[in-house]
């Protein structure tokens, strides 16, 4: 199982990308700006590696694929956001010199870090206090133990609170989920481009149209899909809104669907992607209690039930359409790569599986690579 995100650990810790190191391990920087290594379950490093001799806060981090290396952001008592190049041997991680990505008081506001494997690049974000806490994002490039930055590039032109970057492997963008505090805190989310060490931006788009906090992202390879975790300001439930990136934008499906009445606290969610289960893991502490609480969340068909399959459409059709259906004992004969004497199941993505999904649909059983015949 792999998965793939950052994750937090006692409220404010940030993971890297948990079990995507060459060797399986992983990287935790921890609130005191140490960092851990994990190997396996629950092994972990005797002794924690010093990240900064000094005063060091609002870490962030992202695992490099293509140099093998750990990226970690932390703001330093100047202001100044900085990183540092890690490599990780066993059950150590050891790092290089301390590079500042701009020389100007920045915040860094809770994770904000992601890399981008179609352009091997690092792309942070940031508010930038040294430009009317504009939302910016840098792109840095890793060599060696060490990593360089272009330009920063504005994403949005008025005060942004946390920021949170992901990346979207279907289409190879970068998309930034942020509050708008030039837009009522309305959540938002923008599609960013890597070329060289420059990143450009579409327009941004409102996933709510109401104060958000603590908004966070995670990309589902399973259905291409980026699903945003936020905490609804208005009523304070956990809310998810499911995007789609297609050219420089973003649409989303619907209005965002609440998945737990629990009320997180400020020190941020964090969801992770599990692509052996095609789930994702939600983590966040309640601001009640300040218990620790996890929520498993699937993106899928939100109308299958185990009595509301009829069939397929013989063909193409658009939305509103009308549509010949080959229902109950009829041979549809528009599939492709399925096995002969098979039995399949509907999945909740609308594909077709072998393996019952939840809730269990019986589509039929194979007589050919391209037909079957539908359940009586």
């Amino acid at each position: 199982m792999r998965i793939i995100g950052n994750a937090p650990v006692d409220g404010e810790v940030r993971a890297v990308a948990s079990g995507a190191l060459a060797n399986g391990d992983t990287v935790v920087v921890n609130s005191d700006g140490t960092v851990s290594t994990i190997t396996g379950v629950s092994q972990a490093s005797g002794t924690p590696t010093e990240l900064h001799n000094d005063y060091s806060d609002e870490n962030a981090a992202t695992f490099d694929s293509n140099s093998n290396k750990v990226v970690v952001f932390f703001k330093v008592s100047s202001g100044y956001p900085t990183a540092k190049v890690g490599t990780v041997g066993s059950l150590t991680t050891s790092f290089g010199s301390p590079v500042t990505v701009k020389s100007a008081h920045s915040y860094i506001d809770l994770s904000a870090a992601v890399f981008d494997s179609d352009s091997n690049k690092v792309v942070f974000a940031y508010q930038d206090e040294g430009n009317s806490n504009y939302g910016t994002a840098v792109v840095g490039t890793v060599s060696g133990t060490s990593i360089s930055f272009g330009s920063g590039q504005v994403f949005n032109s008025a005060n942004t609170y946390e920021p949170y970057v992901v990346f979207d492997t279907n289409s190879n963008k970068i998309v930034i989920a942020y509050r708008d505090g030039g837009n009522s805190n309305h959540g938002t989310a923008i599609v960013g481009t890597v070329s060289g060490t420059s990143i450009t931006f579409g327009t941004s788009v409102k996933f709510e149209e109401s104060t958000v906090e603590n908004p966070s992202a995670v990309f589902d390879s399973s259905s291409n899909k980026i699903c945003i975790f936020f905490d609804n300001g208005g009523d304070n439930n956990l809310q998810a809104a499911i995007g789609t990136v297609s050219g420089t934008s973003i649409s989303f499906d619907g209005i965002p669907v609440v998945i737990s009445t629990d009320s997180p606290n400020d020190k941020g969610i964090a969801p992770a992607f599990d692509s052996s289960s095609n789930q994702i893991n939600v983590a966040f502490a309640n601001a009640t209690e300040n218990d620790t609480y996890n929520v498993v969340f699937r993106n899928g068909s939100t109308n299958l039930t185990s009595e509301n399959f009829i069939g397929f459409a013989d063909g193409a059709y658009a939305d509103t359409q009308s549509a010949v259906i080959n229902s109950t004992c009829s041979v549809d004969r528009n599939q492709s790569g399925l096995t002969a004497g098979q039995k399949y199941y509907i999945q909740v993505d609308g594909s077709l599986g072998t393996t019952a999904a939840d809730p269990s649909v019986e589509a039929g059983t194979a007589i050919s690579a391209t037909e079957i015949l539908v359940k009586g």
